[in-house]
């Protein structure tokens, strides 16, 4: 697990300028908030940094609109694709006046989903979940000679 002083470490060994936090809206399109790098201490991943969740379309109304992203430092990667050396952090969303995820969150709603099958012994922890895939081959004998006909099982 990578710790808040391990992304502290990460962003002085590569000389990082910008932090872009991000995080999903209910209709699934990725939203981001870019930070000068001077903006993000330790404190930040304890207490996270405010925005304006109404300029997300369907979450808050203007009058109620503070919002806190929380960064997971576990998530934390530097961007390839950028000119200037950024760091990508995930971050949760959550409701400042109760100190919850915010429930119109699909991380959030990901997290609650996740507790409830540990909890109700539906899931399990840890493992691999994953679908298999195979390929089905037959040969199939043809007046001009055979063939193979491939299919994937899914």
């Amino acid at each position: 697990m990578t710790t808040a002083k391990e992304v502290l470490k990460m962003i002085k060994d590569n000389d990082v300028k910008y932090a872009d936090f991000r995080f999903t809206d209910p209709r699934g399109k990725w939203q981001h908030v870019t930070f000068d790098i001077g903006m993000i201490e330790e404190e930040t991943f304890a207490e996270g940094q405010m925005f304006d969740g109404s300029s997300i379309a369907g979450w808050k109304a203007i009058n109620e609109s503070d919002m806190i992203l929380m960064p997971d430092p576990a998530t934390a990667v530097l961007d390839p694709f950028t000119a200037q050396t950024t760091l990508i952090v995930n971050c949760d969303v959550v409701e400042p006046s109760t100190g919850q995820l915010y429930a119109r969150c699909p991380r959030s709603t990901a997290k609650r989903a996740e507790a409830f099958m540990k909890s109700s012994g539906i899931g399990r922890d840890g493992g691999d979940y994953s679908f298999d895939f195979y390929m089905e081959t037959k040969h199939v004998s043809l007046a001009r000679g055979t063939h193979r006909i491939q299919r994937l099982g899914i």
